[in-house]
């Protein structure tokens, strides 16, 4: 986890590449961002809605985020694999769905990594990055939303029973951080 433009996809793949080498086992990689990117440009009354929130730079409604990964894992997880989950959940009632969903799959321990990168860097990156939806104001709705819905999450989640909630500074070059990584989770 962690704001928009702090590297949560890069690290990601990273990982799920390093798990994968490691322990010979498939990854299972919960990415929802092209899942809505996708849902947007379709014609439907609620793709347009959609569409109109993430210009916006709007988080997507809590229903939607769990229709998305929750589908996800319903139609695609084995339970022989890993599971990276990309930057979900992102609002307090997902979080708590997810924990039941992750509960219901018998996943845990959770290892939570947050990836801590301050605003003005992530407000540099994402206008480097130009996506349709990487206007300024966009940028800062995205960066509201994190401070007001998705800071909650992570301090549910430092709390939370079977979570290894864990500070990773993302302010760093990339490999540095992905060791980083590998060494908060090693054993």
């Amino acid at each position: 986890m962690g704001r928009a433009g702090s590297g949560k996809g890069t690290q990601s793949v990273l990982l799920k590449e390093e798990l994968k080498r490691l322990s010979g086992r498939e990854v299972f990689y919960l990415e929802v961002g092209s899942k809505f990117r996708a849902f947007v440009e379709g014609t439907s009354y609620s793709s347009l809605k959609g569409k109109e929130t993430i210009l916006r730079g709007d988080l997507m409604p809590s229903f939607l985020a769990v229709w998305n990964w929750g589908s996800s894992l319903l139609d695609n997880l084995t339970g022989e694999e890993h599971l990276v989950a990309d930057g979900t959940p992102r609002m307090l009632g997902e979080a708590t769905m997810f924990m039941e969903a992750m509960q219901f799959y018998n996943r845990g321990p959770i290892f939570l990594l947050h990836l801590n990168v301050p605003a003005d860097e992530v407000s540099k990156r994402l206008t480097l990055r130009a996506r349709h939806d990487d206007s300024p104001e966009g940028i800062a709705n995205r960066l509201k939303a994190f401070e007001e819905e998705t800071k909650p999450v992570l301090e549910f989640f430092k709390s939370a029973p079977g979570v290894n909630f864990i500070e990773i500074d993302g302010h760093q070059a990339i490999p540095d951080v992905h060791k980083t990584i590998m060494n908060a989770l090693a054993p």
